[in-house]
This record gives structure tokens, C-alpha cells and sequence, in this order.
């Protein structure tokens, strides 16, 4: 939220930046709504909302489950099971589910600080993220 030139003095203008997520289609039908419909109390007050959704939901489903069962197996001999975890983030990954298409996000390096000045991939994780996709993908080509 930014606005206004001092502490007391009501501003001549302000703004505010929402990075909103949802979980479903319906979810994003209903903020749609929700914003549309804000409206200032006081009369010298103008409200306007803009801005879209950047990314569609990715809901899990039972195709994607099934997915994360077979990247679960692929490398049971060299780690321990997967954990299923839906961080309700965006990536590219949601336009794939969008199309009915199974898919997995995250299958990349574990580390810490995503998108940030100090990201950073653990090395000694790259060896296990290797087997995971490798084995995955070697499974689906049913090798």
C-alpha cells in the first residue's frame, strides 16, 4: 500500500497491490465479484480496481495423483517417499493443469529462498532430483 505525503495528511491519492491466489475456478469468479463490487463510504472517495489473473488454479486431480504415483515409485530404491504438498503458488504448471493435463510442479532443485537475492539449490540434493525425474520419466515410457 502506497499513498498519501505525510503521516495525518489524508492523501490525494493511494493504491494498493493484491497478489491474490485461489484454489479453484469458482474461487476466482467469486473475488472477481468481491472487487468488483468495493465501494468507497465516503462521497469524495474514488475506488478502481484493476488488473487480472496471471495464472489459472491448478486444482490436484485423480490423472495428476496418479502422476505423483508414479514419480513416487520411480525412485523408492534411492529416497524416501514424496510428500504431496500444494503450496497454492503460480507457475507455469497451472496453464498444463488448465488444459486437463496431468502435471507435477516442483520436480526441480530443493534449496531455499525461491525468486529471491539469496535463492540458492542444495548440490548434494541434484544427484536424488536427478533420479527422481529420470526414473519418472522412464516409468511413463514404461522402460
Amino acid at each position: 500500500m502506497s499513498g498519501g505525503t505525510a503521516r495525518n495528511v489524508a492523501a490525494g491519492e493511494a493504491s494498493c497491490l493484491i497478489d491474490l491466489r485461489v484454489s479453484t475456478r469458482a474461487e476466482t469468479d467469486r473475488m472477481d465479484r468481491v472487487l468488483a463490487g468495493l465501494h468507497a463510504t465516503d462521497p469524495r472517495v474514488a475506488i478502481a480496481v484493476e488488473g487480472h489473473w496471471s495464472r489459472p488454479p491448478m486444482r490436484p486431480d485423480a490423472a495428476a495423483d496418479r502422476l505423483f504415483a508414479v514419480a513416487d515409485e520411480a525412485p523408492a530404491h534411492l529416497r524416501a517417499p514424496l510428500a504431496p504438498l500444494h503450496v497454492g503458488g503460480g507457475s507455469d504448471a497451472n496453464f498444463v493443469a488448465a488444459l486437463g493435463r496431468p502435471v507435477l510442479c516442483g520436480m526441480g532443485g530443493t534449496g531455499d529462498g525461491a525468486h529471491a537475492r539469496h535463492e540458492r539449490v542444495l548440490l548434494d540434493d541434484l544427484p536424488d532430483r536427478t533420479a527422481l525425474t529420470t526414473g519418472t520419466l522412464l516409468r511413463l515410457a514404461g522402460a
